[in-house]
């Protein structure tokens, strides 16, 4: 498999070939929230979003990747500057980016990039983003309206491509909403669903003063199973709906926008959503990995096909990004750049991840690193208390045995600890806490 500077070559030599096409290509960065790990397939295709695995299946797609927290605020903003939530400030509503950080739009500005950012999330606006992206467009609605989202964003993003000169090279992002609850999927219909013993038994998941309802649910037992039943047929219904509105804005740029440079394009997802699988539902509640396992993918010239089965993390973005248009990455980002691994899967590196999310119920975080055995672990551990759960991912990838406390994992159990106590430290004094 060709180098990652060969295939830079490569694509250097493809555009002194191609009159018109200018050295710099346009970036756009799909961004799907709470789009789960197991509806988008980077191994096989999975069906459920045609228009994103192709782009998943024949880039470099990275398979298992640890989002930074649990839900999207800090998510995000770990995502465009490439630091932890200890670090970028951004882990409640309403809290802003600590001065002195760098995004990813900042670097591209030496390079006359024109950014965008179109999101169907209203926490986008929170914190300010306007500083670093040339355009922000955020949704102006309440969570009681019904519009079809993704449409608007992609309506926005459209007339707004339209306007730029081809001379420009962009960096676009479109944050697409569709799979976030409430789960209204364009021409759904009925969404009611009749859950006895709650009270009132009638649940609308299109409804989001409802959610109150989805966390009472939560204390049946078994959580009903025609209620996780009728939660994954809408959200699979607006998972379909969202690429077919991604299809719509790719086919309208390849066709319309009469772009002549060539398009790096990622996919991304910044966390998932939970169907009971741990006695919980929707997101924010825990960093189990129903709702912390993400996809990061890249897709344009030059870029080989490739699966990276091992683990990253979300904050690599920004600095593989850079690496794959031949940018200097900021000195201060705490991701690494990951192109080594798209020339070599199984490269001799001790990757590992950190994870860390002020959720509803108190502060969780999370380590992932693999163990001499071959195996990958994953330690779960609430800060207040100290409770903790182990997993085998490898044996175990869907949680389900908590080997906290046996005897046959002591080991591996103090070396996740120590790990992830060196990882807080690091990320709260501002020290590199990952490196090769």
């Amino acid at each position: 498999m060709r180098r990652p500077h060969a295939r830079l070559l490569t694509l250097a030599l493809a555009l002194l070939l191609c009159p018109g096409c200018a050295r710099s290509p346009d970036v756009l960065v799909l961004f799907v929230d709470t789009l789960r790990h197991d509806r988008l397939g980077c191994q096989s295709a999975l069906g459920h979003a045609p228009t994103l695995e192709q782009l998943t299946l024949e880039g470099a797609c990275f398979d298992r990747v640890a989002s930074t927290a649990g839900w999207t605020l800090p998510t995000s903003t770990s995502m465009m500057y490439s630091a932890y939530p200890e670090e970028h400030g951004v882990e409640l509503r309403h809290q802003e980016v600590t001065d002195g950080m760098v995004g990813i739009p900042a670097p591209l500005l030496d390079e006359d990039y024109v950014s965008g950012w179109f999101s169907g999330n209203i926490l986008t606006s929170q914190p300010h983003y306007q500083d670093d992206f040339d355009q922000l467009w955020v949704v102006d609605r309440d969570h009681g309206d019904d519009p079809d989202i993704d449409a608007q964003v992609v309506d926005q993003a459209l007339g707004w491509l339209e306007e730029q000169p081809r001379k420009d090279p962009l960096f676009v992002v479109l944050q697409l909403y569709g799979p976030h609850y409430p789960y209204c999927p364009p021409g759904a219909g009925d969404t009611t669903v009749d859950v006895p013993g709650l009270d009132p038994p009638v649940m609308d998941l299109c409804d989001p003063e409802h959610d109150d309802l989805l966390r009472a649910a939560e204390e049946l037992d078994p959580f009903p199973e025609v209620l996780t039943q009728r939660i994954q047929e809408l959200y699979d219904q607006e998972v379909q709906a969202t690429d077919a509105e991604i299809a719509r804005l790719l086919d309208a740029w390849d066709e319309g926008l009469d772009r002549r440079r060539p398009r790096l394009t990622v996919v991304v997802t910044d966390h998932g959503e939970a169907f009971a699988e741990h006695g919980k539902v929707l997101h924010g509640r825990s960093l189990h990995r129903e709702t912390s396992d993400c996809h990061l993918a890249f897709h344009g010239e030059g870029i080989d096909r490739v699966v990276v089965d091992r683990p990253v993390e979300l904050l690599d973005l920004a600095p593989t990004l850079l690496a794959l248009m031949e940018l200097e990455a900021p000195s201060g980002w705490r991701g690494v750049d990951l192109t080594p691994l798209m020339a070599d899967p199984e490269l001799d590196v001790p990757l590992r991840a950190y994870q860390t999310s002020t959720l509803l119920a108190g502060v969780q975080r999370a380590v992932t690193l693999e163990g001499d055995d071959g195996h990958r672990y994953r330690l779960l551990r609430w800060e207040e208390t100290g409770d903790h759960e182990l997993y085998d991912a490898t044996l175990d990838p869907l949680e389900h045995e908590d080997l906290a406390g046996d005897p046959a994992h002591a080991a591996i159990e103090l070396e996740l600890q120590l790990y992830l106590d060196e990882m807080v430290a690091a990320a709260a004094s501002g020290g590199v806490p990952r490196d090769w």
